[in-house]
């Protein structure tokens, strides 16, 4: 016999959830299970395949393989921390055969191509073992290495400098000489990262001219290559001349010393977490104050120009169970404790979106850090929301929680 409430038809969910019993409302929090039409799920105990994988009520969890679009480690993305690191040696050429001899006119020691070239990235160009010549009736003195660089195409003695130096040999006759080099360099891709190749040209000379004069010899061991050395980073500039000290990059994180969160009306919930936007006409739309150590922050940034904001928030719940968006903005409190009214808070400065119960750091508009560092924020605010849509409804943890919020602050100077 059929079903007279049925929840599938054929294979689909026809309600918008089912859930167990003790599931509890949106207002108190997840404590049961709940499978929603839109895809998304909870559970407080998952058994995976066997009892050996398995994820617990307290979120830890056995696999035998993972895949994941992303996997995040305290808020932050294991992909992106990896990206980070260096990935070694990307280009190499070996050396070998014997050169011409120099007789005014620049030699080839080597070419090598850096391929697609990105500007997030630092590399390295070398070379090991490049065993040089003189022959004997050659007196030298010194000895030039040249290394010339240029865009989607064969580098030449007319391209770009990339490295120089001079090497003060024996000024005896005849000598054999190995030489090793590493140059540091970062790009600007003209096109585009990972668009253009870059060509490196490494040549040499010397003082002496002739048809016996100095050459270059690929022995066992002699190449040059690329090595990728990690993520781009800020640099400054030291005039010897002037000796003025070179802009530095410093990054800074500050962990939150307070919040509070306030019904529509300014009225203290006096509650832990942090909350924005409307549920119903108890409390109205809903906004957060968190407080930081801001006399340490506009310290540090006095003088500074910022470069990276960012914030560490972690949900603990939506009114959707798809999740919901983070309305940012800062307020100018010495103290979130008592009532505060919203006109109190510059609100709706950015926004971020969040999956249910994620933790995350997020970059946000510079004009919040700006606002640190010129005194017109002493923290940051959630909410309150742009309308009393409940899809603005969350909370997120608050100082003294785990996963309290966090400010992180890139500047230099």
């Amino acid at each position: 016999m059929d079903f007279g409430n049925p929840i599938v038809g054929q294979e689909d969910l026809i309600r918008s959830a089912i859930k167990s019993p003790d599931f509890n409302d949106s207002e108190t929090g997840v404590t049961g299970w709940r499978i929603a039409r839109d895809g998304s799920a909870t559970f407080h105990n998952l058994t995976i395949g066997s009892s050996n994988y398995t994820i617990d009520e307290s979120g830890n969890a056995v696999f035998d393989t993972v895949s994941a679009n992303d996997i995040q480690l305290d808020g932050a993305s294991l992909f992106d921390y990896f990206e980070d690191f260096a990935h070694g040696i990307i280009a190499l050429t070996t050396i070998s055969g014997t050169s011409a001899a120099y007789t005014g006119t620049e030699i080839a020691a080597c070419r090598i191509v850096l391929p697609a070239a990105d500007s997030n990235r630092q590399y390295a160009v070398g070379a090991s073992k490049l065993h040089f010549d003189a022959q004997a009736d050659v007196n030298i003195d010194r000895m030039n290495l040249t290394l010339y660089g240029k865009y989607n195409g064969a580098a030449s003695t007319a391209d770009t400098v990339v490295w120089s130096h001079q090497e003060r040999v024996s000024s005896t006759i005849a000598f054999d000489q190995n030489l090793e080099f590493r140059h540091p360099f970062q790009l600007s891709p003209p096109n585009g990262d990972g668009v253009d190749d870059y060509h490196f040209l490494l040549t040499f000379s010397s003082e002496d001219v002739g048809p016996n004069g100095l050459r270059m010899l690929g022995l066992t061991g002699s190449r040059m290559y690329i090595e990728d050395i990690g993520l781009a980073i800020e640099y400054g500039d030291f005039d010897m001349g002037t000796g003025v000290s070179p802009i530095q990059t410093y990054t800074k994180t500050y962990a939150a010393n307070g919040s509070s969160s306030f019904q529509s009306d300014g009225d203290n919930r006096g509650v832990s977490s942090c909350y924005q936007g409307y549920y119903s006409g108890t409390n109205g739309n809903q906004f957060s104050m968190i407080a930081f150590p801001y006399s340490t922050i506009q310290s540090d940034l006095s003088g500074a120009t910022i470069t990276k904001t960012e914030l560490y928030l972690n949900n603990n719940h939506f009114f959707n169970n798809s999740g919901g968006t983070a309305i940012i903005g800062t307020h100018n409190q010495t103290s979130v404790a008592g009532d505060h009214s919203s006109s109190q808070v510059n609100d709706n400065l950015d926004t971020e979106s969040f999956t249910y119960g994620q933790a995350k750091w997020f970059t946000v508009t510079n004009t919040i850090g700006n606002a640190f560092k010129n005194n017109t924020a002493k923290g940051i605010a959630l909410g309150p929301a742009p309308s009393n849509s409940q899809s603005y409804y969350g909370y997120f943890a608050g100082n003294g929680e785990s996963g309290e919020p966090q400010l992180r602050i890139t500047y230099q100077k």
